[in-house]
């Protein structure tokens, strides 16, 4: 998944990771011969670089960043309670991971990274990545709830 660079921080041997508006750290060495990256040893150089997106493989496997904090959850669902605004396709929101919990029963989740809808149970839990365009169809019997994760960067509060 392509992410943007919001921010640089140096790792601790020494070495420069890009944070990603995900909240995910990722290395950008300059090791020639093998990885020419020379910006990343100036401020200027760095700074150029912001805004640029890179893959951030670690979004692609849908892990939590480690740097993000609890920013929320809403109340427990039913197929019959669930508000329309989950049931429609729409971006999560930048910067906040969103994990959905099943508490019985089943629930399909629709992400633009799979054909398929996911198959979610208590067993399985849900999980999508900040801006990921995703749809909610909880079955009959379905009980769930969501909780959301901020990054660093993430400017946002839970409605």
């Amino acid at each position: 998944m392509l992410r943007r660079i919001v921010d640089f921080a140096l790792d601790d041997e020494g070495d420069w990771t890009a944070i990603l508006d995900c909240g995910h750290p990722q290395h950008v060495r300059h090791n020639p011969p093998f990885i020419n990256r020379p910006w990343t040893k100036t401020r200027k150089g760095r700074q150029s670089k912001l805004g640029e997106r890179l893959d951030c493989l670690r979004c692609d496997r849908l892990e939590i960043p480690d740097s993000c904090r609890p920013a929320g959850r809403t109340p427990t669902y039913s197929d019959a309670t669930a508000p329309l605004k989950l049931l429609e396709k729409k971006a999560g929101p930048t910067g906040v991971w969103t994990r959905i919990t099943v508490l019985a029963g089943y629930l399909h989740l629709q992400t633009e990274c799979l054909s398929d809808p996911q198959a979610l149970s208590p067993a399985k839990p849900g999980i999508v990545a900040p801006g990921m365009h995703y749809r909610l169809a909880p079955l009959a019997g379905a009980r769930f709830f969501l909780t959301f994760y901020a990054t660093p960067v993430a400017d946002w509060q839970p409605s």
